[in-house]
Order: C-alpha cells, then structure tokens, then sequence
C-alpha cells in the first residue's frame, strides 16, 4: 500500500471514528426516550397513537405555524332536500354513542369515557332565510367555534332555510378516527340508502404476505428506500413559484383566511370511462385533472412552463386495518393513515402524458412499502424525538409540498342522513396547506379544495371551470363522449 493510500485510509477511518462518536448521544438520547415512554404512566383508559395525541393538543407544527383544533377537525356539509327535526337529528346521532369514542373525551394521550354522554346535547338547530345564508353561517361555524376539550370531540349543527335546500354540519375531531374509519364505522350507522336500508362500506383487507426468505429480503430492501425517501421529503429544494402557490410558503404559517370551494357534482361515470381508457384508476385521472389545472391556471396568470416543474403533494393513505376476532366492537374508530409524498407533473399540456407521468408517480403508493413505512415512522419512530425536532421535521415537511390530496371511496348509492334524503355532501379540511378532498357517492364525485384566496386568485370563480374543461379535455382525448359535469 502507497503512503497515499495509507493517508487516504487513515483519513477515512478518522471521519468514521467522528461520526460515531456524533451519533452515540444521539443514539443514546433515543434508547431513553424510548425507555422514558415505556415506563411512563398514562392516564387509564384507550390509548391514543402519537398522530392521535398530537392532533388532538394541536401540537403536530411549532407554534409558529399558528395552528389550532380548527385545523384537526373534519366538516362534513350537508345539503338536505328535507331539513329533519332536531329530534330525528338527536336519534340520529345517538346511534354514534355505540362507539366509546364518540362517548369519551380526549385527556392526556387517551380516550376518558363519559357517563350519561347524550346526543342531543351535541346538536345545534339554526335558522336563515336562504341556501346561501346557511351556508355562511355553518362555514362560519366551522372555521371560528373549537368544541370543548372535556367533552367528546363532535357536534351536529343544522340550519333550517325557509326556501331552498336546508344545511346540516357534522364536526368530527380527527383524532376520534380517519376517513375509512368513519367510513366503515360511523356510516352504517347514520346513513341509510333512499328505501331506509342500511349503507355498509367494504374496504379491503391487508394485503397477505407471501413468505419466504426472497420476498422478505426484497421486503426489507424496499422498505429501506421507502424510509429514504419519506425522510429525504423533508430536505428537498422548495418547488417552482407557480400562481397559484404561496410565495411564503417555506414559512408555513396558518393565515386563518381558508375559503372551501364546492365544485360542480362530477360524473363518476365520465371518469370511470377515462379511466377505463387510460388503463388507470380514478385516482389516477383525479389527481393528473388537478395537476393540468394547475398548470392551466399558471399560464392564465402569466407562468410560462419553459422548463421543467417542480410541484408537489402530499397523499394521504389510509393503510389497511384489520382486528382480531375477540376485539371490542365499540373500540374500531383509529387513525391509520400515512402522508406520502408525491410528485405531480406540469410538464405538458396533452391529457395522455399528464395521465401517463403522474400515474407513475402514483403507482409508488400502490407497489412499493412507502405508506405503511412513513406510518410506522410517524407514530414509533418519530416519538422517541424530542416535541421540537418532531415539529421541525412535520414543518419542514408540509412547507415543501404545497397540496394535501384525500380521496375516499364512499356509498355506491345515494344516501339519507338522519332519517332525510341528502342531495350532496362535501368533507372540509382547514389544512395549513391547500387541500384537495374528493368523495364519491353513487354515480357522482363531490369534490371541493381549501385554500387561501388572498393566495389563489379567482378562487371561486375561475378554478372549478378550470378543472372541470381539462376533465373533459381528458375526455375528448381518450374519445369518451359527455361532460365530467353530473347531469349536463
């Protein structure tokens, strides 16, 4: 061996030996968090995930961010062809008592069960003269009024309307269960179809694993580049200014001004055609209408895409569930979902190259180990950090990826709610970022996104057209005749 090489070697042992060395309190510091968590006391009662207690104490972001229980709550709004009664209401809703989370209050990292727990106490009966006055009311509603944290985290609101379709809200805490928990849990309780028969949901089961020694190295290599990428997400470059971003958006900070948008009804059946198609999924052609709107939208406001974009979002997976046969039935409400980062491409303005990338950068959820890798992360990983260096990382995460994108598959037919056919419904999220949110119904989608409109200029009035002219763009591509909007 050369004295150079000899140096070269000797160099590299030394940066080992530092490294080591920097990483052992590191290390150390996480054996007794570790240990710390273990052997604390919790309060009795159900326990709560990390995600959980986190959501519920509003603690996910720095204090900086400004966030509040106002961005952990789900609105459900519900237009009603006829208002029920707050009774109907109250007997409604009481049927959500028969799961212990919507009977306890959340305390100290667990679920506290509360005796004598009545529906009708969490339901709310408003008056206004028309559909446009209920809707400003309950909106106003969802964005300003916190729900008491000694009771349980939910509430009714309706507002009867003299002329026209009568309003209702339900306000769920996010921390009481995710959308396919409420989906397969809190539906077939108050949802019925149009001939007062109940609504299941089938969600499908975890996935087998096909065992043996090959499949479960190549298990383990994938979840290893899985966690490489949810940890790399947040150190990335910021994305491109587009118009339709905030160009603070490095900073993240909740502005408090949020406008949810309710899109036109869209055709489940136009889409279902595209999809068929394009050999994709809906999610699929949800997701590439979103980013061609975007791009549509930055070139009507002076962008030009003369080189290559970087836009991103972050997926929310629900990760398949599944509990032993001797599980308590009233104990089946939990989050069990995941963020994923995925790119969305605006690199070209025809509808087969939009479906074709951003179907590529989709299938990364549906084939590899990322979203029950980045949940695992989440709620053991992340724990065993200190509280600022979790907030840190969830901010510097969120501050790079300037969407959040939900889609759940609901009911496969039209539904009552509390006893009274609902026209159409709509799940608002007041996230810190721009959120997208789409659930289908029957043969419809209902889709709305919440942004910032000091941020997204003709919010209201320019995007929905925007999206829904480059859903029919897709459709006129792939020779599917019609409109994506529902009854047109």
């Amino acid at each position: 061996m050369s004295k150079m090489q000899v140096q070269v070697a000797g160099n590299h042992a030394g940066l080992l030996k530092l490294l080591v060395r920097g990483l052992r309190p590191l290390l150390g510091l996480l054996v007794l968090r570790l240990l710390v968590k273990r052997l604390r006391r919790r309060p009795t009662g159900m326990q709560m995930t990390s995600m959980e207690d986190a959501m519920n104490e509003a603690t996910a972001f720095p204090e900086t961010t400004n966030t509040s229980q106002i961005n952990n709550m789900l609105n459900i709004f519900l237009w009603f062809e006829e208002c029920p009664t707050a009774e109907e209401v109250a007997a409604g809703a009481s049927k959500l008592l028969d799961l212990k989370r919507f009977r306890s209050a959340a305390v100290g990292g667990a679920w506290q069960l509360q005796e004598g727990t009545q529906a009708a106490a969490h339901v709310t009966m408003h008056s206004a003269a028309t559909e446009a006055a209920a809707l400003s009311l309950l909106e106003e509603v969802s964005k300003m009024k916190e729900l008491p944290r000694d009771k349980p985290l939910w509430s009714v609101e309706v507002a009867r309307v003299a002329s026209g379709k009568s309003i209702g809200l339900l306000r769920i805490h996010h921390t009481i269960a995710d959308g396919v928990g409420l989906a397969t849990q809190m539906v077939p309780r108050v949802c019925t179809n149009r001939n007062g028969e109940p609504v299941t949901l089938s969600i499908p089961s975890p996935p087998r694993s096909r065992g043996g020694f090959v499949a479960g190295v190549l298990w383990y290599l994938d979840a290893l580049r899985s966690t490489g990428k949810v940890l790399s997400a947040a150190v990335k470059p910021s994305e491109s200014d587009l118009p339709f971003m905030d160009p603070h958006r490095m900073d993240l900070t909740y502005s408090g001004r949020r406008t949810p948008v309710f899109f036109p009804t869209i055709s489940l059946d136009y889409v279902k055609k595209i999809k068929d198609a394009a050999k994709c999924t809906v999610n699929d052609v949800i997701f590439a209408a979103w980013a061609g709107a975007m791009r549509t939208y930055s070139e009507k406001h002076g962008h030009s895409f003369d080189k290559s974009t970087v836009a991103r979002s972050l997926l929310a997976v629900a990760v398949p569930r599944s509990f032993p046969d001797n599980h308590d039935p009233e104990d089946c409400l939990i989050n069990k979902f995941a963020f994923v980062p995925v790119d969305l491409n605006l690199d070209s303005a025809d509808p087969k190259e939009l479906i074709k990338a951003n179907k590529a950068n989709l299938d990364l959820v549906k084939t590899t180990t990322i979203a029950p890798v980045s949940l695992a992360i989440t709620n053991n990983i992340s724990p065993l950090l200190p509280k600022f260096m979790q907030q840190q990382t969830a901010r510097d995460i969120f501050s790079r990826h300037s969407l959040v994108f939900s889609n759940v598959q609901g009911p496969k037919e039209d539904i009552c709610i509390f006893g009274k056919p609902v026209e159409k419904f709509h799940v608002v999220f007041y996230n810190v970022n721009t959120q997208l949110l789409a659930v289908s119904c029957a043969d419809k989608i209902f889709l709305n996104v919440t942004a910032d409109p000091d941020v997204v200029k003709g919010l209201e009035n320019e995007y929905p057209q925007v999206f829904l002219d480059e859903l029919d763009a897709f459709g006129r591509a792939f020779g599917v005749e019609g409109t994506s909007r529902y009854g047109a």
